[in-house]
C-alpha cells in the first residue's frame, strides 16, 4: 500500500508504477502498458481502491504521451472515481478537456470542485488559477482570464515550495496570443527569483529561456 499521493508533484513509489514510467520515459509503451494492464488486475483483486487509481491515471498518462486524448480521459475519470478526493486528478482532466475538447464550462465546474476540496493547498490553488485563466481566455473573457494572473502575481510563490510547482500554462497561453506581456515578464521574473531562491538550476535555465523569447512574442504578428 502506497500513501495517497499528489499526482502533480509527488512521486509514486509502486514498483511496477515507477517501472512503467521509466518505460514510457523510453517510448517503449507497449512493455509500460502491459505491465499497468497487469499490475490493475492485480490491483482489482487485492481490491485497493488507491492503487488501483494510480494504474489508471498512469494509464492516462501513457495515452496523453500517445495523443490519444478520448483514453487519457477515460483512464483519468476512471481514476478520479476512485480517488475523488485526488484535487490534482480534477485539475489534470480539466486541462484536458480545455486543451483538447473545448469544454470549458465542464472544465471550470471541475476546478470548482478542486477549490472546495483543496483550497487551502497554495499549489493546488496556483494551479486551478492557471487552469481557470485558460478556460476564461478561450471563451472570450480576457479580462478574467488576466485577473487570474494578477492573483498569482500576488500570491507568496516560497508557499509553492518547488519550481515543480509553478504552473506556466497560461504564461504560454497569452504569450502565444501576444496577450499581457509585461504581466508574462512580471510573472517570469517572480519564478525565476523563486527558483533561483531555492537553487533549482533546471528551472532557472528555463526560466530564462523564456524570457529571452519575450521580445520575439512581442513583435510577432
Amino acid at each position: 500500500m502506497v500513501d495517497r499521493p499528489k499526482i502533480l508533484d509527488d512521486p509514486i513509489t509502486d514498483v511496477d508504477l515507477y517501472q512503467a514510467f521509466r518505460l514510457m520515459k523510453k517510448k517503449d509503451f507497449v512493455s509500460a502498458l502491459a505491465i499497468l494492464n497487469k499490475g490493475l488486475k492485480k490491483e482489482a483483486v487485492q481490491a485497493d481502491p488507491i492503487l488501483q487509481g494510480l494504474f489508471l491515471s498512469a494509464l492516462g498518462v501513457l495515452y496523453k504521451l500517445q495523443n490519444d486524448f478520448k483514453a487519457a480521459y477515460k483512464f483519468y475519470q476512471q481514476a478520479e472515481k476512485l480517488m475523488p478526493d485526488e484535487g490534482s486528478l480534477k485539475i489534470i482532466t480539466a486541462l484536458l478537456l480545455i486543451e483538447e475538447f473545448a469544454q470549458y464550462d465542464t472544465a471550470l465546474k471541475k476546478l470548482d470542485k478542486v477549490m472546495l476540496s483543496d483550497g487551502g493547498d497554495p499549489a493546488m490553488v496556483h494551479h486551478v488559477r492557471a487552469a481557470r485563466g485558460m478556460a476564461l481566455y478561450l471563451m472570450g473573457k480576457k479580462a478574467e482570464a488576466r485577473a487570474l494572473l494578477d492573483e498569482q502575481l500576488a500570491d507568496d510563490f516560497t508557499k509553492l515550495r518547488s519550481g515543480a510547482n509553478l504552473d506556466f500554462k497560461l504564461i504560454e497561453l497569452f504569450l502565444r496570443k501576444n496577450f499581457e506581456i509585461v504581466l508574462c515578464r512580471l510573472y517570469l521574473e517572480k519564478a525565476l527569483a523563486f527558483v533561483t531562491s531555492t537553487k533549482e538550476s533546471s528551472f532557472i535555465a528555463l526560466i530564462r529561456h523564456l524570457l529571452t523569447q519575450l521580445p520575439v512574442v512581442m513583435g510577432a504578428p
